[in-house]
């Protein structure tokens, strides 16, 4: 059964940065994310590669899995804009979610 009673794009900003924590503490200094909507992922100020990329996605796919028993598949997205920030990874992931449960 869902857990939707923290469902709320404030609640998928705090699991994002759960995985930010996650993925600074295992890069290099130049690597690290900031815990900002702005933080670039894809595009010319990103300061993480294609791989680290994917890395974040399912760390994003599985926190959300966990937390709201909902899977989720962000890595079946063909359009990278949906990447560009940590805000548009938040908002896609939130559009996902609602179309899942239907609210």
């Amino acid at each position: 059964m869902a857990k939707f009673s923290n469902f709320t794009k404030e609640s998928l900003t705090q699991l994002i940065y759960d995985v930010v924590d996650e993925f600074n503490e295992n890069s290099f200094e130049g690597s690290k994310l900031q815990k900002s909507l702005d933080t670039e992922l894809f595009g010319p100020k990103k300061t993480i590669d294609s791989l680290d990329l994917v890395d974040i996605i399912t760390a994003v796919e599985e926190k959300v899995d966990s937390k709201f028993n909902i899977p989720i598949s962000l890595e079946a997205e063909d359009d990278l804009a949906h990447f560009q920030t940590l805000e548009t990874l938040r908002d896609r992931t939130f559009h996902l979610l609602k179309a899942r449960i239907n609210i």
